[in-house]
């Protein structure tokens, strides 16, 4: 879904006000915002700072006020699952559901009838499978960071290698989704009985609201053909690097997709994305486990251990915890996520009492979009499409 940019040359200009409505039609002259000067067809990038021969820049003075953001949609607050769990060693930190699954005995289980693995297995197998994407895409993240430094970096390498690991983590997520629900059938021989559905729909009820935001965005890229798009907010003390899903308003403008981004003005921050999942991750493993625990009171959930080999999921735990509450403008009006290590043991919390800090008053936007030969009309994330910023 990241695409793999085919870039032609774009004449270099400097605008003077922040009109992203920039038409990107081969010939065509960009509309109201390069002080007349032309844009190829092909993949501009809007920015503040010194960019490379071939990109179209300009600079923004973003003056977002958090009440202009209506916080009362799901989406928008993403208010969706409460969560919350201390650890006393981040080694032993491991959703409820698998330490349920590890205390199957004298259960039995009929995942033979439908050809897929021990619960277990299934499981591990995809809480590794979200671990090992979402660590990519912590590692992509570094690099993005390590760049925005450097006026030496290949900004397209880092750009590309970031969205895919965003775009293979969100699939990952989703498919997690589907393993856990899948989990549950291993344990009755008929997927059509009575108890089962009655199993199945209170869980799918519990975990709903996760599942329709993180449904929502995967399908919307499948089935719209969305694409992911990178934007970052620079000032002199930091930088927040975020994503938004493309796709055309009611007007047919490219920018972040209104069924997606609520306000449709918005992004995500991987300072809030990341640890957001990870909680909801967590928050799904404790209602599968008592999914689990409704079926055989045998399936307990232990408390969480002390010891244990460090995995890919106590990595991605740890280096989540690292990262800063520098949110988006509209992300300071949301919950926060907090992962935290405290010595060796580790908290997770969702919504905690934390609060998260907006990029100031003078901060630079970068950003980027793709030609596809028809559209005619950008915008980008927190620039108002007829001037000034919101």
């Amino acid at each position: 879904r990241a695409n793999s940019p085919s870039w032609s040359s774009i004449q270099r200009c400097r605008c003077q006000r922040p009109d992203i409505r920039a038409q990107s039609a081969r010939g065509a002259r960009a509309k109201g915002a390069c002080n007349g000067e032309e844009s190829i067809y092909g993949r501009s990038e809007v920015h503040s700072d010194q960019g490379v021969l071939g990109r179209a820049k300009r600079e923004s003075t973003p003056t977002c006020a958090s009440g202009e953001f209506n916080t009362n949609d799901l989406l928008a607050t993403n208010q969706l699952m409460r969560y919350s769990e201390s650890f006393p060693h981040i080694n032993g930190a491991v959703p409820k559901a698998a330490r349920a699954l590890l205390n199957l005995d004298g259960v039995t289980t009929y995942q033979e009838i439908y050809g897929v693995r021990h619960p277990l297995a299934a499981y591990n197998i995809s809480i590794a499978h979200v671990s090992r994407r979402i660590l990519k895409t912590l590692d992509a993240l570094t690099e993005a960071h390590a760049a925005s430094q450097s006026a030496q970096t290949n900004h397209e390498v880092w750009k590309e290698s970031l969205l895919e690991a965003t775009d293979h983590m969100l699939d990952s997520l989703m498919e997690h989704m589907d393993d856990c629900g899948g989990i549950i059938r291993s344990f009755f021989p008929d997927a059509e009985s009575k108890q089962y559905r009655d199993v199945y729909d209170k869980y799918k009820r519990s975990v709903e609201p996760y599942r329709k935001y993180i449904g929502n965005i995967v399908n919307y890229i499948k089935h719209n053909q969305g694409r992911l798009r990178l934007i970052s907010v620079k000032w002199p003390a930091g930088v927040c690097i975020g994503y938004y899903v493309e796709g055309p308003d009611g007007e047919g403008i490219l920018g972040p997709a209104p069924s997606i981004h609520k306000p449709s003005n918005t992004a995500f921050s991987y300072n809030r994305d990341i640890p957001f999942h990870l909680c909801n991750v967590f928050s799904v493993g404790a209602r599968l486990a008592t999914a689990l625990h409704s079926i055989n009171k045998r399936i307990v959930s232990p408390q969480p251990g002390s010891a244990g080999p460090e995995t890919n999921l106590t990595k991605v735990l740890r280096r989540a915890s690292e990262l800063k509450r520098d949110y988006l403008f509209d992300e300071v009006n949301k919950d926060v996520p907090l992962i935290r290590l405290h010595g060796d043991g580790l908290e997770i919390e969702y919504p905690s009492a934390k609060k998260a800090v907006s990029p100031p008053n003078g901060s630079r936007i970068s950003g980027s979009f793709e030609g596809d030969g028809v559209s005619r009309s950008f915008r980008l994330p927190y620039m108002a499409p007829s001037g000034g910023t919101r």
